[in-house]
């Protein structure tokens, strides 16, 4: 199970495909993926838009304190997120 918080805080417990995964990620996020580690004792990494900044799209703060120390000093994480296990990257 993943979890996809949106910029309003708002969180959903999702069932991620076996199948087709990169394109349902980039469905969730709105846009081409990168993977941001994150320290949680559940989730291992956050997947994001890459570009979300460029788009304008709306700081995540709840996606931003996640992962707090291991992004650069006063950089953000925008849109929505989905926080996932290590086994779900393939």
């Amino acid at each position: 199970m993943a979890m996809i918080i949106k910029e309003d805080g708002t969180e959903q417990l999702v069932e991620v495909p076996k199948k087709g995964r990169l394109e349902w990620y980039q469905k969730q996020v709105g846009g081409y993926i990168e993977l941001v580690a994150i320290k949680h004792d559940k989730y291992s990494y956050i997947v994001i838009d890459e570009e979300g900044k460029l788009k304008s799209k709306k700081e995540n703060k709840i996606a931003t304190r996640l992962a707090n120390g291991f992004l650069l000093p006063n950089d953000y994480i925008c849109g929505t997120v989905v926080l996932i296990k290590a086994k779900e990257i393939d």
